[in-house]
């Protein structure tokens, strides 16, 4: 059985009262925090993952964002996931 990412993505918001959400024009998912990236990570057990944690305030997190999207569209077997840390600041 063939499942879309993006029905896997809806299908763990119902366990969660924290968003993870699948970018299907970049191939991405965005988790709203680590604990959710855990949950997606387990229910799915992918073979290869990139995470990569993004700070609206970093310039060099602004230049990457084009070359981890052209990356994550390269590679559509992998499990991607971009966590804001912006969100959750401790």
């Amino acid at each position: 059985m063939l499942v879309s990412k993006s029905f896997i993505a809806r299908r763990l918001m119902k366990y969660s009262n924290r968003l993870i959400h699948y970018n299907a024009e970049s191939n991405y998912f965005v988790a709203d925090d680590l604990e959710d990236l855990v949950k997606h990570q387990k229910a799915n057990k992918p073979t290869y993952t990139l995470i990569y944690f993004h700070a609206k305030w970093n310039p060099r997190c602004a230049k990457m964002d084009d070359e981890y999207k052209q990356f994550c569209l390269k590679n559509p077997k992998w499990s991607h996931y971009k966590v804001d840390t912006d969100l959750h600041l401790r």
